[in-house]
């Protein structure tokens, strides 16, 4: 898993055609997958004192466990955002550090109660009853505006991976 995450960010050469992983586009996709299955998840510092195992110590910079991750599942999961307020300690595997990922930013959380979940009407229902649909500049898809009748949402891209994910 290490070696994934320090060649999906470019700090260790081997994106060849003679690569077995790089070599087949869909077997990344399929590696990340199974990366994120609850019967699969290893705890996050187990895999950070592994890192520590096979990292070059001679470079300038150390990766972070976070970094890599971001870096690795932002190219299929469409992250936008690195969650900037989260602690290797903090995050427990990288389903949780996914959560993060998708989190609304702390300015957003403690607007009017916190994260409430209520039922809303359909699109359908909302278009017919005058209301304009943007998609919203924030890549978090719990940040979710309303003014002057124009409802902002996040894009959600549908693909192979959002049943994983949802």
């Amino acid at each position: 898993m290490n070696e994934l995450l320090l060649r999906s960010a470019h700090i260790r050469e081997g994106k060849n055609l003679s690569d077995r992983i790089y070599s087949s586009p869909w077997l990344i996709d399929d590696l990340g997958h199974d990366m994120i299955l609850l019967e699969n998840l290893l705890p996050f510092i187990v895999l950070k004192s592994m890192l520590s195992l096979v990292v070059d110590h001679n470079l300038k910079e150390n990766p972070s466990m976070l970094k890599l991750t971001f870096e690795h599942f932002k190219s299929f999961l469409t992250l936008h955002r690195y969650p900037d307020n989260i602690t290797p300690t903090e995050v427990k595997h990288f389903l949780d550090f996914l959560r993060y990922c998708h989190l609304p930013s702390p300015s957003k959380k403690g607007q009017k109660g916190g994260l409430a979940i209520e039922f809303s009407p359909s699109t359908k229902r909302l278009n017919e009853a005058g209301i304009k649909f943007k998609e919203g500049e924030n890549s978090c898809l719990l940040d979710v505006n309303f003014k002057s009748g124009v409802l902002e949402i996040s894009n959600l891209e549908i693909d192979d991976l959002t049943k994983t994910l949802f």
